[in-house]
Parts: C-alpha cells; structure tokens; sequence
C-alpha cells in the first residue's frame, strides 16, 4: 500500500551561526549584517571579523533605520580606500575582493564600532585561496 513505508529520517545538520569569524566558500559571496538600534551609539559588525579569498564579493546589509556608511582601506575592493552606504533593505552592491591582507572596517566618525569579545576588527582577512598542500 502507498504511504504505509517507513518515514526516512532526516539527516540535515545545521552549524550555528558565529558572530566572530565566518569564511565564504570559495568565489562566493559573504554578508556581514551591520546592527545598530536608534539608541545605539555603536554598530555590531556580524560576523565581527570575516575570512574570504581573492575574487569572493562582500555584500553589507543593516537593519537601521537610517543608512551607515562603512570605510574600507584602499586594497580591499579597489586601489583606492572605498566608502560604502548600506541601507535597510536589499543593497545591490557586493564588491569583490582584490589583494591578500587583513583590512579594518570601520563605521562613519560620528559612530563606533561596538566591542567585540576579540580584541581585533572588525575586519576582513582575504586569502589566496590556495590550499596548502597535503602532506
């Protein structure tokens, strides 16, 4: 009779999400949710530090009511240093990653970036992509 097999059990897993460090699969795209509430004089960068390889994009997201503009050191998206306005909602830009380093991010000068159990960051940490090889 149809229906009367045994259900098959379910075998996703879930890894929880980490507000310290997240990693993009290789030419993928990463989001970092910059939170701030209107009481807030800081914005939470989540993921606090971010680990993506040459040729990943990034794409910036926000839930405040008003738009936050994020610096980023010349290197990291283009030659020169990059200022990016994230708004509510869906941003249509996602730069893509151009040299190997670790590059501070930082939120317009009349905020600050809210502590983070690390000492570092926030930031973003570009790699080549290259896996060491095996011994």
């Amino acid at each position: 009779m149809a229906g009367c097999g045994k259900k098959a059990e379910d075998t996703t897993t879930t890894t929880p999400a980490t507000e310290t460090m997240s990693e993009a699969a290789p030419g993928g795209t990463t989001t970092i949710n910059l939170n701030r509430s209107d009481q807030d004089t800081c914005v939470t960068f989540v993921p606090h530090n971010t680990s993506i390889r040459i040729g990943d994009r990034v794409n910036f997201t926000t839930n405040s009511s008003s738009s936050i503009t994020v610096h980023v050191p010349a290197g990291l998206f283009s030659a020169g240093d990059t200022s990016i306005v994230v708004s509510r909602g869906p941003n249509s830009s996602s730069p893509q990653a151009r040299a190997i380093g670790t590059y501070p991010l930082s939120p317009p000068t009349h905020m600050r970036a809210c502590r983070s159990p690390e000492a570092r960051g926030p930031s973003i940490s570009v790699d080549s992509g290259e896996s060491a090889p095996k011994p």
